[in-house]
């Protein structure tokens, strides 16, 4: 931590925004996804970018030894925060968390206490994208548990087009991701996808507050009104007005 505090009195520019990356379970911050999402922020704008790199706690085949140490590096990077805030002038009002689980982990973590996994009480505003809430026997490795101040279900939020459904596709996916990162998880690693296309001004994903996806499908969810807030899933989520559960049908580029 110390070391870290010394690098930021010559790296770290307060004055700007800073986006701080996660990885998640099998990865570490050399994955492609790391340097396409640092690509797409500083096209747009000039920001301070931190990677957490906890690769060594999050190495495969260990899904639970995993799972249990994101408690301990979600603790570890709140001190590194402070003291950040502390020693060098961090403005959490303008610091932004990217956790690379967008679409968040399912097994194990939902039906949690939410002080075990991602919660709207966790920050001032916390959107989540899921992409990936089937259930675990049809290969859904994300959550459908609601946990933020808005949750976006993109296509249903179940699976995504043109990705596997079936467990035998995930099980595959799963074991290809050790060696061939585009093959990978398909529709969990589908949100950061999304995500990333979201920071071009230029591409935005409308959603809107729904009954149910086929109620959505059916077009019995439109227009935009006061009374029927949308919202814009992704990096400009918090600039729009609908929370809650909101449904879109973004294709992916």
């Amino acid at each position: 931590m110390d070391e870290a505090f010394e690098w930021a009195k010559q790296g770290f520019n307060k004055s700007l925004p800073t986006k701080v990356l996660i990885h998640g379970f099998g990865s570490d911050c050399s994955y492609i996804w790391v340097y396409e999402i640092r690509s797409a922020l500083m096209a747009v704008e000039e920001v301070n970018i931190i990677c957490v790199d906890w690769s060594n706690g999050a190495a495969l085949p260990n899904y639970v030894k995993a799972s249990a140490n994101t408690r301990l590096v979600g603790k570890q990077l709140s001190l590194l925060l402070r003291g950040l805030v502390e020693k060098n002038g961090l403005s959490l009002r303008d610091t932004h968390l990217i956790g690379f689980r967008l679409d968040p982990a399912g097994p194990l973590f939902e039906a949690q206490d939410p002080r075990a996994r991602l919660d709207e009480t966790d920050a001032a505003f916390v959107d989540v994208i899921h992409s990936n809430g089937e259930n675990l026997i049809l290969g859904g490795l994300g959550s459908s548990q609601p946990m933020g101040h808005v949750d976006f279900f993109p296509n249903g939020g179940r699976m995504q087009k043109g990705c596997s459904h079936l467990f035998v596709g995930a099980v595959t996916d799963i074991i290809w991701s050790t060696a061939v990162e585009g093959r990978s998880l398909c529709n969990h690693r589908r949100a950061y996808k999304f995500f990333i296309d979201s920071i071009s001004p230029r591409c935005h994903f409308p959603a809107f507050p729904c009954g149910s996806y086929d109620d959505f499908l059916a077009g019995k969810c439109f227009p935009c009104t006061e009374g029927r807030q949308c919202g814009n899933m992704g990096y400009y989520a918090d600039r729009s007005k609908g929370r809650g559960q909101l449904s879109s049908v973004p294709r992916k580029t």
